[in-house]
C-alpha cells in the first residue's frame, strides 16, 4: 500500500473533513492537525493489519477532545470520514478492515493511561513535579536512595508511574502541555544525577546500542532502558532521537553491539521502525544483532514486534533487561 497516495491527497481530504464538522475559528489549526494524525494512524493500522493502532489513537483523541469541549458527534464524524477517504484511495479492503468495528463501544472506553503501581510509591514525587519543584524532587529521590531504595525501583516505581499520571492529567486538560514537558525535563535531570552510580557498575563484554526513532519528543522511556542495561553491566551507547537511518547504521557497524534497542512513542513511526530494522538485517555486519523494540504502539498486539522484524519486545525498562538477557544468551 503506497503511502505517497495518501500524502498527495491529504490536504484535500483534511479540508473536506473539516467542512463536515463544527469548529470555532480559533480551533481550526488544532483540528486540522488532529485530522492529519487521524489519517496517518488509520493508514498505519491498515498497512500493519492491526486495528488496535487506530483504535488506541481514536480512543485517546476522543478523551482529549471531549475534555477540550469538542462535540462527540463531530469526533465520530472525523473517524467515519477518515475511513471513507481511505476507502476511496485504496479500495474496498479498507471498509472490510473496519466493517466489524463498533465505534461507540470501542472508542468510548476509558484509555488505560495510569500506572498500576500503588500511588503511595510515587505520589510525593508527583507532587514535586506538579509544583515545578526540581530541587524538592531531586532531594526526595536522594532520600529514597539513602533509605535503600534501588535505582531500578526509583525508575520503575517512582519516576515512570509519576510520568504516566502526568500524561493523564495533560490529556484530561488538568495541566498544560508546558507543565507536562517540564515534568519530563525535571525527571530527565534527576536521572542524570544518578549516572555516577549507574556508570560505575562492573561491566561485562555485552554491548547495547539504543535510539528513539521518528521525530520523537518523549524519549525518556528508551533512556530508562539504556540506563538499566548500563546499571546491569552492559556497555551502552544511546544516540537519542531523530537519528537518520544511514547515520545510525554506520554507527552500529562501528560499535558492533550485541543488542540494538529501538523505541517509538507514536504509531505513525511504525514504518520508520520497520525500515530501520530492514536496513539492519540487510547489513552483512549487523544481520546477527538482536533487535529489541519498545513503545506504546507495539503493545497493540502480542506479535506486532515479529511482524516488523524484531527479535523481542518489552513494555518497560525492567522487561527490556529481562528480554535482552534472554536474547543474548540465546534462551527462550
Amino acid at each position: 500500500m503506497d503511502k505517497t497516495v495518501l500524502d498527495q491527497q491529504k490536504e484535500t481530504i483534511k479540508t473536506a473533513i473539516l467542512s463536515k464538522i463544527t469548529v470555532s475559528p480559533q480551533y481550526r489549526e488544532e483540528t486540522l492537525e488532529f485530522i492529519d494524525f487521524s489519517l496517518i494512524y488509520a493508514y498505519e493500522a491498515l498497512d500493519n493489519e492491526n486495528k488496535e493502532i487506530a483504535v488506541h489513537f481514536f480512543r485517546w483523541l476522543h478523551t482529549t477532545l471531549m475534555y477540550d469541549g469538542f462535540n462527540d458527534t463531530d469526533i465520530k464524524t472525523v473517524f467515519t470520514s477518515v475511513v471513507d477517504a481511505l476507502s476511496e484511495l485504496y479500495g474496498s479492503e479498507v471498509n472490510t478492515f473496519y466493517d466489524d468495528f463498533d465505534y461507540d463501544n470501542e472508542i468510548k472506553k476509558t484509555p488505560t493511561m495510569r500506572s498500576n503501581v500503588p500511588q503511595e510509591r510515587f505520589y510525593t514525587y508527583l507532587e514535586y513535579l506538579l509544583s515545578k519543584d526540581k530541587q524538592g524532587a531531586s532531594e526526595h529521590i536522594r532520600q529514597l536512595l539513602d533509605q535503600g531504595v534501588t535505582i531500578p525501583e526509583i525508575y520503575m516505581d517512582v519516576i515512570q508511574p509519576a510520568l504516566y499520571e502526568i500524561g493523564w492529567l495533560w490529556q484530561t486538560n488538568k495541566i498544560s502541555v508546558a507543565d507536562e514537558h517540564l515534568a519530563t525535563v525535571i525527571s530527565q535531570f534527576i536521572m542524570t544525577t544518578l549516572y555516577p552510580d549507574i556508570f560505575s557498575t562492573e561491566k561485562n563484554d555485552k554491548k547495547v546500542l539504543g535510539a528513539a526513532l521518528g521525530s520523537e519528543l518523549h524519549e525518556i522511556g528508551i533512556r530508562m532502558v539504556m540506563d538499566m542495561f548500563e546499571y546491569s553491566g552492559y556497555q551502552t551507547q544511546y544516540l537519542g532521537a531523530n537519528m537518520p537511518i544511514d547515520a545510525f547504521i554506520a554507527y552500529a557497524n562501528d560499535f558492533q553491539p550485541d543488542i540494538i534497542a529501538l523505541s517509538i512513542t507514536l504509531g505513525m513511526h511504525l514504518n520508520t521502525l520497520k525500515q530501520t530494522i530492514q536496513e539492519i538485517r540487510n547489513h552483512k555486519n549487523l544481520a546477527h544483532v538482536k533487535i529489541l523494540v519498545g513503545g506504546q504502539p507495539l503493545s497493540m498486539h502480542d506479535n506486532l514486534y515479529k511482524t516488523i522484524g524484531a527479535d523481542g519486545y518489552a513494555k518497560d525498562a525492567k522487561e527490556a533487561l529481562e528480554v535482552g538477557e534472554r536474547l543474548v544468551n540465546k534462551t527462550t
